[in-house]
């Protein structure tokens, strides 16, 4: 008899004997199952119900009673809606016995039915009685005593019946369980023997066969021997080939160690793939943070917590290794008889990352010279600005001061088109929230380099700069030919020859506005920008420290002020939102203004973030101003363009240091306008001014709308 079919018998026969117990288990249980139900649903149900009649009619004696000796109109009252309600459910207590009742108990159900009848009526004359104040209403409630059929007597006799029943009915439901028990026994001590013998024979059958494989399996080992030597000559064919592609590939197990074989490629970039060496000390062997994220990624991986797609996403695809990129790709590997369950695959990608970066530093040197020529003297402003706050990095050891200048020198450089260095700006600003300190002589060192090597590389255009030659327009010009042919005070002419020397506010606005189509570019926002710079000048001195920091101003007002066309559509807004970047004067004041048409300062948000930060909440018409606190945002995410709440306080400060003042008017749903307000410049045309080459002040300060 072959193997399977006496493995097919034994499991038949353990099938049998497990069926025949299940079924006599099964019947037991149906007969008692019906046993238990005669025992509840019909005598305890029963003797429930003639218990509950007995408990309702003495309720309503008691209840007699009790209105007897009440004086109380609202008392009665109370004790009439309980006597109705007893009566009540005295009768469905009655008819619920009747349902359930044998036919002897007909007879005296009617009686008690009865009772209950004559009891009411009587009741009702009772009270009757005792609510008009007749004195015949206590000897009429004794007539409750004299009824010929007493209802005390009657349930008390069925009381007794029931229970008498339920004694005999417990015990027949008891010699029903004996019964099963002993069936059951029976069936499953035949189903046991019966198993044993047939599993018996069949294990016997089983060890002759086993007997005959291991005969089998001696012939085999010789076999296996040639396999195993045709295994291995395909193995070395086989890495002979991934050796001549030049790529890297090694194996990794399921615990996160090296399988112990690789390329050539990846022995001569990483050394050799030891077997039970850790994965990511392998690839990371000097860097402990990207060790721990890459042996948190393969546990994520293997513990198929999370589709493969999702997981593999976690890993690292690049790594720099003495002054190669390499490329990482991953493939799983479904396979019982190896240990690998994943082949790391890496190219050398060398060559096309310095080709990209070449491409990448064309774009930015071409981007540097469109704006140095379509701006000079704002490309000039641009350069001694970043100059200054890279070197502020090394002088200044206050972390917010930092922090603000690093934002700041973000935004800045990104208006440019300088990307690479924007990048190096923020990684230095997530290693600051990440250390908390100060970026160190490596940092500076590198972003101060970074950025000179971009000048540098424009250093022919950067020559023809020449900040001794003023643009004046048209209309200027005509100006001042008018002011001489009419004669016009000598003062006044010099002052307006002097403010040609001042730079316009225009050309400031302008670059904002760059800034706002390129960070719209980016979220995909459509977004009309309104400049009304209104001819107004300034000294190239004034403000100077300002200017750069309106930027983070203006990337908040398309990042959060602007809603995207959907929300903007639900709140009845057209699809593009609107920026406008105005400057103008009044007698005594420069005001500078950036407004957005988006959903404005959402003071609910600011107050909870107030609130979990564990900052003093100020007034309400002041809750918007929070947004201006040092480090506060009511992001809960980190982006390059913003999350870390230092932009508007670096705003805040800059406007403070200069004089200035600073309002924000929040109209939730419609908008909100930064107003920036500043003492006015003023020509100063005395002979000593022009000696001091002081030529301009600020007009007193004073009150101003």
């Amino acid at each position: 008899m072959k193997l399977t079919l006496r493995f097919v018998l034994l499991v038949a026969a353990l099938l049998l004997a497990v069926a025949a117990s299940a079924t006599a288990g099964w019947s037991a249980l149906g007969r008692l199952d019906a046993a238990l139900d005669g025992v509840v649903k019909s005598d305890m149900e029963r003797l429930l119900a003639i218990t509950h009649s007995r408990r309702l009619f003495r309720s309503m004696v008691v209840l007699e009673r009790d209105y007897l000796l009440s004086t109380s109109a609202q008392e009665r009252q109370g004790m009439d809606k309980k006597q109705g309600t007893a009566a009540k459910e005295l009768l469905e207590q009655i008819e619920k016995y009747a349902k359930l009742m044998p036919s002897a108990d007909r007879q005296a159900v009617a009686d008690i039915r009865g009772a209950r009848e004559r009891w009411l009526l009587l009741n009702t004359r009772v009270r009757n009685a005792a609510k008009a104040g007749e004195p015949n209403a206590v000897p009429l409630s004794t007539e409750h005593a004299k009824d010929p059929v007493s209802w005390e007597g009657v349930i008390g006799k069925l009381v007794k019946a029931n229970e008498q029943r339920l004694g005999e009915q417990v015990k027949k439901t008891h010699a029903t369980y004996e019964n099963a028990r002993r069936t059951l026994l029976g069936v499953s001590v035949a189903a046991a023997l019966l198993a044993a013998g047939f599993g018996t024979v069949i294990f016997l059958g089983i060890r002759r066969t086993m007997r005959e494989v291991t005969d089998l399996n001696q012939n085999l080992e010789g076999l296996v021997k040639v396999r195993t030597q045709a295994l291995a000559e395909r193995e070395r064919s086989l890495r002979l080939v991934l050796d001549s592609t030049g790529d890297g590939i090694i194996g990794v197990r399921g615990d996160g160690m090296l399988a112990g074989d690789s390329s050539a490629a990846a022995a001569r970039w990483f050394g050799e793939a030891r077997a039970g060496v850790s994965a990511a000390a392998y690839f990371f062997p000097t860097d402990e943070d990207r060790q721990a994220a890459f042996e948190m990624g393969l546990e994520q991986l293997f513990s198929d917590v999370f589709p493969w797609d999702a997981a593999v996403e976690q890993l690292p695809r690049r790594i720099e290794r003495e002054g190669l990129f390499l490329e990482l790709s991953y493939r799983q590997v479904a396979n019982d008889t190896s240990d690998v369950s994943l082949l790391v695959l890496v190219r050398d990608v060398t060559e096309r990352v310095q080709s990209e970066r070449a491409e990448q530093d064309a774009r930015e040197q071409q981007t540097l010279v469109a704006k140095l020529l379509s701006d000079k003297q704002g490309f000039s402003a641009f350069v001694a600005d970043a100059e200054r706050l890279i070197q502020s990095f090394d002088a200044e050891t206050d972390s917010i001061t930092v922090k603000r200048n690093l934002h700041t020198l973000k935004g800045n450089v990104a208006i440019y088109g300088l990307a690479s260095v924007a990048r190096a700006c923020h990684a230095v600003e997530d290693r600051m929230a990440e250390s908390g300190d100060l970026p160190d002589a490596v940092d500076v060192a590198a972003l101060a380099g970074l950025f000179r090597a971009k000048l540098t590389s424009i250093e022919t255009f950067l020559s023809s700069l020449d900040e001794s030659v003023f643009e004046v327009k048209s209309d200027e010009h005509a100006a001042l030919v008018s002011s001489l042919m009419e004669r016009k005070d000598y003062q006044e002419i010099l002052r307006m020859v002097e403010v040609w020397t001042w730079s316009r506010t225009a050309e400031h606005l302008t670059r904002l506005r760059g800034q706002v189509e390129h960070v719209a570019k980016r979220l995909g926002k459509a977004v009309k920008v309104e400049v009304e710079h209104n001819d107004l000048r300034l000294p190239a001195t004034y403000l100077q420290s300002f200017w750069p920091t309106l930027v983070h101003v203006v990337r908040n007002a398309v990042d959060h002020g602007i809603e995207d066309a959907r929300l903007r559509g639900e709140r009845g807004k057209p699809a593009e939102g609107h920026i406008t970047l105005r400057t103008w004067q009044t007698d005594t004041q420069i005001c500078i203004e950036v407004a957005d048409d988006g959903g404005g300062i959402d003071v609910e948000a600011v107050r909870e973030k107030a609130l979990a930060n564990g900052l003093e909440l100020p007034p309400e018409s002041q809750l918007a101003e929070l947004v201006l606190a040092d480090g506060f945002s009511t992001r809960s995410d980190v982006t390059d363009l913003s999350g870390r709440g230092v932009g508007l306080s670096a705003t805040a400060e800059a406007c403070r240091a200069e004089g200035g003042r600073l309002e924000i008017h929040n109209d939730i749903g419609l908008g909100v306008r930064f107003v920036f307000r500043f003492r006015r410049p003023v020509v100063k045309t005395g002979a000593l001014a022009a000696k001091l080459e002081r030529r301009w002040s600020l007009s007193p300060a004073k009150a101003s709308a």
